[in-house]
């Protein structure tokens, strides 16, 4: 019967529905907002994507991801150096005003790549950075826009989760039910059985 099927494990699946956008005030904070990713490098030296825009930056200047990424620009690895303040326009662009700079006066650090990747060309790592399938690297897109100073929410929604969390409980507890009454029967039965003999 199919309630006797064994469970086996499946593959990750991964909603790429965006979330919202909640306001931090972090300078080095950035939202995506719509479809998108943040290319970023990772240890190993392989280009990686996320959507993670909790940045901050090393005592060297590199720009890196709260797991310790690099984060790539345009022109490769993004490097602040010492500054009053940073900031990062709607299209990745970073800017800061330097030590020594006019309360006016901003440097343009280059510009953090961006990339739009059809999400059925993506597969998500062990590290919970999305690869791209055929380990090749995306084009920035200038159709990707990120929100400064905030950092994207959950896309979960709470009350459909739990509603959902409880229909698979009543459906487990019906299952078990049913493969309880057909152990029960199967035992009356081999009681006829062996009675008849």
């Amino acid at each position: 019967m199919q309630t006797r099927i064994y469970g086996t494990s499946n593959s990750t699946y991964s909603d790429f529905k965006p979330g919202p956008a909640i306001m931090t005030g972090g300078e080095l904070d950035i939202a995506i907002n719509g479809p998108g990713f943040i290319a970023v490098q990772t240890k190993e030296g392989r280009e990686a994507y996320t959507r993670a825009g909790n940045l901050r930056m090393t005592k060297d200047g590199l720009l890196v991801t709260a797991k310790g990424d690099l984060v790539l620009g345009e022109k490769g690895v993004i490097t602040i150096p010492p500054a009053v303040k940073i900031g990062i326009g709607e299209r990745g662009q970073v800017a800061a005003r330097l030590r020594g700079q006019g309360d006016n006066e901003l440097t343009n650090l280059g510009a953090i790549k961006l990339v739009e990747i059809p999400v059925n060309q993506l597969h998500k790592g062990h590290d919970g950075l999305f690869y791209m399938v055929d380990d090749g690297t995306a084009v920035p897109s200038d159709k990707v826009r990120v929100v400064s100073g905030s950092l994207e929410g959950s896309n979960v929604d709470p009350v459909r989760a739990l509603t959902e969390l409880i229909d698979i409980s009543r459906q487990f507890e019906m299952h078990t039910k049913i493969m309880k009454s057909i152990e029960d029967n199967s035992m009356r039965s081999n009681q006829l059985l062996s009675m008849s003999e």
